[in-house]
């Protein structure tokens, strides 16, 4: 009973391990085979949430003329990637960027809110590339949840 506990809450967190381990060994591939991001989403207890989205910058361009202009970034992840309450979108807050050769990861905050997440909209670059994949970890309290996005597959439940 304890091992069908233990698999079920680790499970997800060691596909996610998994995913983003094969992400960083893609990443230092310079022509890269395949179309993927991640996006990490932790709670605090004052209800903030930070959101961390990291994706390759030969595949954004595609999207976004500079990569480091913080206004087409935010107009671009706001409509791509919407985390929703009840009944309205949170409104992400640019804080920064880092980049290397291959890679740029983009630091966002909500600001506290009563509101809780119930559903993520991923669909990043999906109108791209159609085998785009979007990985998402998202921790609350401790506990940490991995989910995949396709283009079949944008919403995410929580």
């Amino acid at each position: 009973m304890l091992n069908q506990i233990m698999c079920k809450v680790y499970a997800p967190v060691i596909k996610i391990v998994t995913g983003a381990f094969f992400f960083l060994c893609v990443t230092s591939i310079k022509a890269h085979p395949l179309h993927l991001s991640t996006t990490s989403i932790e709670c605090d207890k004052h209800n903030n949430y930070y959101v961390l989205v990291k994706v390759f910058v030969s595949d954004l361009q595609k999207a976004i003329v500079d990569v480091k202009d913080t206004k087409q970034v935010l107009a671009y992840v706001s409509a791509h990637l919407k985390l929703k309450s009840e009944s309205c979108i949170l409104p992400l807050v640019f804080c920064s960027y880092k980049s290397d050769s291959d890679a740029i990861w983009y630091k966002f905050e909500i600001k506290a809110s009563s509101k809780k997440i119930l559903t993520i909209e991923n669909s990043i670059l999906f109108e791209f590339f159609d085998d785009q994949v979007n990985l998402i970890l998202f921790t609350c309290k401790s506990v940490s949840e991995g989910y995949k996005c396709t283009v079949d597959n944008q919403i995410i439940e929580l």
